[in-house]
């Protein structure tokens, strides 16, 4: 309808294509409400802090729609900024903004097309105040009674602040602070966010545990951002009254922090003077229009005008504080309601703090209904410096091991002195007393513990003790001394090992005995400490030796005792050699010194043994007999005992020697076999043959080849071996040499027996059981026993 066609009469469809230019009839506008933005920067943001803006909006197409932007500051510390990516727009800071220097600032953004402008004015706030009381302490105007209405305003908070708009709004309310007052502020009373305070629910004097509210409150701006709003802080403090029905309260003040002052626990000096001033009282009645007398007394019956006070003593016992009333000047905050009273409360006594540390007392008042208010006190007596350090008798100290590192002694001559001060008069110094210079090379002192420190290495076997002094002195202005005498004992390191008494221990003990027979004893010392193990010596066998000579034998582990463990044999083993260990016994069962020494047990010889007949070439047991002559040698029989000594000795005699008496004898000393001179026919003896008779020990067979190798001038001697070797003559004179030599020898052997036998005491066994020896008269002819 926008268009009108005109047609001749030549009808013909046409199809027509309007185009619409496009000309700048559009201007730029911004989508806020009344083109104002507001944006908001925080006081103290730095130079290239970003804001971003909404950008202009022109409906026109093309270049007409194409907006340039221009930002006329007029001096404001901001600059505008526009992306190359997606053009948008910021505001951004040139230096650190101050809100006290300035609160906003009034800007225009132009939005250009081609030809047409528009303004922006951008307006800038910055939430840089904090809501201030109009004071910091709040009580209501009037007294608050505990038969207030609920609901009913106790007082009206008053802050301001001057941001605007929300950042202007104060808001109250309860602060955020912990504690029992606090709390419960806020189960009585309520804060309304216009700052009006009321009584949440009904107040009961009488059993309300505080009679009054002291509390903190808080004003805060509206900020829409928690993070950024500000806060201001006071205290309230509101006081509940009672109605007519309490007894008189007591309000005592102690020096020097007076009724003005935290309230703290009271205390004096113990040396302070006889009615010394150390609080004043004030008692009131707080029931209005009561006539209220007021009274402080021990009893009815005491006068108003000497009130005193201590605890209400039955027994008239002193009492430590009275009242007296009070002529001091209060100038203009002198009481003049009747219903109070002033006291000065003063000292009764000379206080000792180390008698009694507290003196408790109590004050009473009565109002006209005898109604009673009571009040009781315990004052702290504070300590003077006048008892001196004690020492709890002497100290000994048992710490100090010997050998060791000089290590601190574990025990502290503080935890045996004490002083009956407290405070600084009871810290207590400790130094080694100066004069006692042997005391100064040894130890040092720790100043505040007393604890002993060694400076040398000490040795317990070259000084078991010290004793030394140290002075004690307290931490008074005018210090009290003392004396502790303390005795450092050392103790005890297993440095020294077991010594024998003897390198060597040379027993004896008799062969056969039964097992667990004493042989002897050994002995150790320790120079160590016996008490701790140390020095105490327990004794074992060496059984590392490879020898077994330690089997046959036992040691007793705390005497030392030797004793055998089995019968010995002299003839089997006649020396046994073994060692002894003497260990000494560490309570910590590690670290134990051994010594040893060698123990040498001599087996001493008894009678238990046979002669034995000794069969050799030398000693046949058949005799060839050739030629029967008196007084002809015809050979030897030898036998041979294992025993020792007098035990050994052989004594020989023919058992049939009825039969053969005039045939043969045999010599009782040497065994040698003769032909009789006197025997009948002694022509048919030969007298060619000549032995030798010789006597040795078992082990000397050994290397001695069983008789060869024999002395040239024994009978036999020269290896002869039973052969003729000449003719009569020669013979007889080589048996009569040999039978000299043969007595002789036994003589001397005799004499030593006899000095023997007077030595040891013992009894010469003259015969023994005989070995049968064959001999024979001739060849083919059976033998027979001897």
């Amino acid at each position: 309808n926008e268009f009108s066609i005109y047609q001749d009469s030549l009808s013909q469809k046409v199809d027509v294509l309007v185009l619409i230019n496009d000309i700048n009839d559009e201007q730029p506008s911004w989508p806020v409400a009344g083109n104002v933005i507001r944006v908001e920067f925080l006081d103290g943001d730095g130079p290239g802090k970003n804001k971003f803006i909404l950008n202009a909006v022109d409906k026109d197409l093309g270049k007409n729609g194409r907006v340039r932007y221009k930002l006329n500051n007029l001096g404001a510390p901001f600059s505008l900024k526009q992306t190359a990516e997606d053009n948008r727009l910021s505001l951004e800071t040139s230096r650190i903004i101050d809100r006290e220097e300035k609160d906003s600032y009034n800007m225009s953004l132009v939005a250009i097309d081609e030809g047409n402008r528009r303004s922006l004015v951008i307006i800038i706030d910055v939430n840089d105040h904090a809501p201030e009381f109009d004071r910091a302490f709040y009580t209501p105007p009037k007294p608050i009674y505990e038969n207030e209405v609920v609901n009913s305003e106790v007082l009206q908070l008053q802050a301001t602040d001057r941001d605007s708009g929300d950042y202007g709004t104060v808001v109250y309310d309860f602060a955020a602070t912990a504690g029992e007052d606090q709390q419960v502020a806020r189960q009585y009373l309520a804060v309304l966010a216009n700052g009006r305070i009321i009584i949440r629910k009904p107040l009961d004097y009488d059993r309300m545990t505080k009679k009054y509210f002291l509390f903190e409150v808080i004003a805060r701006d509206n900020a829409r951002d928690k993070e950024y709003r500000k806060t201001a802080t006071a205290t309230v403090s509101i006081s509940v009254l009672d109605r007519v029905d309490e007894a008189p309260t007591i309000e005592t003040c102690f020096l020097p922090s007076g009724c003005t002052a935290s309230p703290s626990a009271p205390s004096i000096p113990e040396n302070l003077a006889l009615r010394s001033k150390i609080a004043e009282v004030i008692v009131r009645d707080l029931d209005t229009g009561d006539h209220v007398q007021c009274e402080t007394v021990l009893s009815d019956n005491q006068p108003p005008s000497h009130l005193q006070v201590g605890g209400l003593s039955e027994h008239g016992q002193e009492v430590p504080f009275i009242l007296l009333s009070s002529s001091v000047n209060y100038g203009s905050s002198a009481p003049t309601d009747s219903t109070m009273k002033l006291f000065d409360l003063v000292t009764n006594r000379v206080f000792d703090r180390e008698v009694s540390s507290r003196a408790c007392f109590g004050i009473v008042c009565r109002d006209s209904q005898r109604l009673e208010g009571r009040a009781s006190y315990c004052v702290t007596i504070e300590d003077v410096n006048d008892s001196p350090p004690v020492v709890d008798g002497p100290i000994v100290f048992q710490a100090l091991e010997e050998d060791a590192e000089r290590r601190p002694l574990q025990g502290r001559v503080r935890n045996h002195v004490h002083d009956a001060d407290i405070g600084n008069n009871s810290r207590l110094q400790f130094a080694l007393d100066p004069t006692d210079l042997e005391a100064a090379r040894l130890f040092e002192v720790n100043a505040d513990t007393g604890q002993l420190r060694p400076l040398v290495v000490f040795d317990r076997e070259r000084q078991a003790s010290y004793t030394l002094r140290v002075l004690v002195t307290d931490g008074g202005k005018s210090p009290l001394t003392a004396t502790a005498t303390v005795t450092v004992r050392v103790v005890d390191a297993n440095d020294r090992q077991p010594m024998c008494r003897q390198a060597e221990y040379r027993l004896r003990v008799r062969e056969n005995r039964p097992a667990d027979s004493t042989v002897g004893f050994v002995e150790a010392e320790d120079e160590d400490e016996k008490e701790l193990g140390n020095g105490a010596v327990a004794y074992r066998l060496d059984d590392r030796d490879g020898d077994a000579d330690w089997r046959a034998f036992s040691v007793d582990r705390r005497t030392g005792e030797i004793k055998t463990s089995m019968p010995l044999d002299r003839e089997r083993q006649a020396h046994y050699s073994f060692r002894v260990l003497a260990e000494d016994q560490p309570r910590s069962g590690h670290g134990a010194l051994t010594g040893t020494c060698l123990v040498s047990v001599t087996v001493e010889d008894e009678n238990d043994n046979r002669p034995v007949f000794r069969v050799t070439p030398n000693h046949p047991e058949v005799f060839q007999v050739t030629k029967r002559e008196p007084g002809i040698s015809i050979g030897q029989v030898l036998a041979e005992d294992p025993d020792e000594g007098d035990n050994r000795l052989v004594d020989y005699e023919l058992l049939n020697r009825a039969e053969v008496h005039d045939l043969f004898s045999v010599d009782r000393r040497s065994g040698l076999c003769c032909v009789p001179a006197t025997a009948a026919g002694a022509r048919n003896c030969s007298a060619e043959a000549r032995y030798r008779a010789h006597i040795v020990d078992r082990r000397d067979a050994a290397y001695r080849g069983g008789g060869s190798g024999t002395e040239s001038g024994s009978p036999g001697g020269g290896g002869d071996s039973g052969e003729h070797s000449g003719g009569k003559g020669l013979g007889n004179e080589i048996v009569i040499v040999c039978l000299a030599v043969m007595f002789l020898v036994l003589g001397i052997a005799t004499v030593t027996v006899v000095c023997l036998i007077v030595r040891k005491r013992s009894v010469y066994v003259k015969k023994s059981r005989q070995p049968a020896v064959a001999m024979t008269t001739g060849p083919g002819v059976q033998s027979r026993e001897a």
